[in-house]
């Protein structure tokens, strides 16, 4: 994208909650609670496991971290990257991630990693971001305190505490903190 571009994601938890995601306030895609109710059969592609059944779920209604990245994964159509045979990198400044020859059965060499070359030379490497709004409607607010990161019907602080080296990132000696105040119902 050459210019500034609005970036929406509406999530209404319960049942009879959505998720909906828009690019400058057209809906890209819509998904709603009662597709995830039922236990469904799903097409994967081999590098992924093949077939499979996804199990009957919820939209999530706890606390929970938004973060921004360009995402490259076969889980959003990327090509799988095979173990073992190449580094699975996707850092485009890195030759090692953007180069697997891999010989085929006519004697020549392919770039496996050819994809992911051509998408670094066309995008530029940083996402600039100029604000984020977090909001939360009063109905879903309601009145039992559930605003914050330790609501009382989803309570997450013993569970943070329990597992700290799973929400410490990189370099940090403890999680996340939030700033002074915030978190509080206000």
């Amino acid at each position: 994208f050459s210019s500034q571009r609005a970036w929406q994601l509406e999530w209404s938890a319960g049942d009879d909650g959505s998720l909906r995601f828009a690019v400058d306030g057209d809906t890209t895609f819509k998904i709603g609670a009662g597709l995830l109710a039922a236990e469904r059969r799903v097409s994967l592609g081999a590098a992924q496991g093949g077939p499979r059944t996804l199990p009957a779920r919820q939209l999530p209604d706890e606390p929970m971290a938004l973060v921004l990245s360009l995402d490259v994964h076969p889980g959003w159509g990327w090509p799988a990257c095979p173990p073992g045979r190449c580094d699975c990198c996707t850092d485009c400044r890195l030759s090692r991630c953007t180069t697997c020859l891999e010989p085929q059965a006519d004697g020549s060499v392919v770039n496996t990693r050819q994809w992911l070359a051509d998408l670094c030379a066309r995008l530029p490497a940083t996402m600039e971001v100029d604000s984020v709004r977090v909001y939360q409607r009063r109905r879903e607010a309601g009145s039992s305190g559930s605003v914050g990161c330790d609501p009382p019907r989803r309570p997450t602080a013993k569970l943070i505490a329990a597992r700290e080296q799973v929400y410490t990132p990189p370099g940090a000696d403890a999680p996340l903190q939030l700033p002074e105040g915030m978190g509080e119902g206000e």
